[in-house]
């Protein structure tokens, strides 16, 4: 068995155990997972075409990116934070998890360091926090991220291949 440092085995199973069937926060993480696909993947269909190498980076690193961003953003630090209100651990997640997308992602990535990718993040930081506590799972979250880190064309904004208008 691996052993983890940070956050005990029983944890981490739980933040990925079969979520709790409410209907409605599945819906809203699918939306939220696939709004970006409509105004952004699909425009741009071609890029998947011109850069197929990137192309398979973008799909390995959307099936692998969101297990550990969940674990980290919504898992770990959402349990380190009990014993505060949940309305001041969701937002200082959140707050941090928007803070890392420019300091750790976009160092060299132009969309990374717009106000509106703030905003997107915000929103998701929070709906994904909303849906760990409504599910008591994560699963739904990594779903929905999965489909956002597709959606957005990561991998291409990351290497500034897909610069978002007005950015």
């Amino acid at each position: 068995m691996v052993k983890v440092i940070f956050a005990p085995n029983e944890n981490i199973r739980d933040w990925f155990k079969k979520p709790k069937m409410l209907r409605k926060w599945l819906i809203i993480g699918l939306a939220i997972g696939v709004f970006p696909s409509l105004g952004i993947l699909l425009p741009n269909l071609n890029l998947l075409i011109d850069y197929p190498k990137w192309t398979v980076f973008l799909f390995v690193f959307a099936l692998i990116n969101p297990w550990f961003e969940e674990g980290y953003w919504r898992g770990l630090l959402l349990d380190a934070g009990q014993t505060f209100p949940r309305w001041l651990i969701v937002a200082y997640s959140t707050i941090l998890f928007v803070l890392s997308h420019p300091l750790m992602w976009g160092v060299f990535s132009l969309a990374n360091r717009s106000y509106q990718m703030y905003i997107s993040l915000f929103v998701m930081g929070i709906i994904w926090a909303m849906i760990r506590y409504k599910t008591g799972s994560l699963r739904w979250s990594v779903y929905s991220h999965m489909l956002v880190d597709v959606g957005n064309l990561s991998v291409f904004v990351f290497l500034n291949l897909y610069i978002p208008p007005g950015v």
